[in-house]
């Protein structure tokens, strides 16, 4: 979402909000409320259901209307969602938070980094392969508190990794050996050069 200039409190607000009651939603696993590191105007909300219903369950919640009606004035622009997969974690009870994140002011943030990948068409089980090695290994890092790897539901060649870190942590990921042996193994994989949006 594209916020005008001035209202990023009050959208943080209603979204924080619309977020806590969403948690208490039967299928929802998880509900960030992210604000990008370089245009504090824009944010991302990532959320992950257990079952198919669950998007359509949310949107008919009166929450998710309230905040919807809330924000309307506060936007520049229409909102933009997109569909996806999960490839790994496996189950979603490995979506659950490996650190306890309370609110709390002033607030504390992680580096969080989303990294959209194109593929070209073919390459698209070798892509996933690497890549699970690749995330397997790096959740066992020191300052990693969460790596999902995840694939379109419209375009099969599209995939999101959801690199969530503290302290350094990101920095040292990409001198870690098994980031480096992914790195050169997708390296002719690529439809077009990563690209990667950084949030708290």
């Amino acid at each position: 979402a594209h916020v005008r200039e001035g209202s990023e409190e009050q959208f943080i607000e209603a979204s924080l909000a619309n977020a806590r009651a969403s948690m208490r939603e039967e299928s929802i696993q998880r509900f960030d409320v992210l604000q990008s590191v370089d245009d504090p105007t824009r944010f991302a909300s990532v959320e992950i259901y257990r079952k198919k219903t669950g998007p359509v369950d949310h949107e008919a919640a009166q929450h998710f209307k309230t905040w919807k009606e809330t924000t309307a004035g506060m936007l520049d622009g229409p909102t933009v969602t997109t569909q996806w997969d999960t490839i790994f974690p496996t189950f979603a009870s490995n979506y659950a938070s490996s650190a306890l994140i309370l609110e709390r002011s002033p607030p504390t943030y992680f580096d969080v980094t989303h990294v959209f990948v194109d593929v070209l068409p073919g390459s698209e089980d070798a892509f996933v392969a690497a890549t699970l090695d690749n995330a397997k290994a790096s959740t066992r890092e020191e300052d990693n508190l969460r790596f999902d790897v995840l694939r379109s539901v419209e375009d099969p060649t599209k995939f999101l990794l959801i690199e969530v870190y503290q302290n350094q942590g990101a920095a040292l990921h990409k001198k870690k050996e098994h980031y480096l042996t992914w790195r050169e193994a997708v390296a002719d994989m690529m439809a077009s050069p990563r690209s990667a949006k950084r949030y708290r």
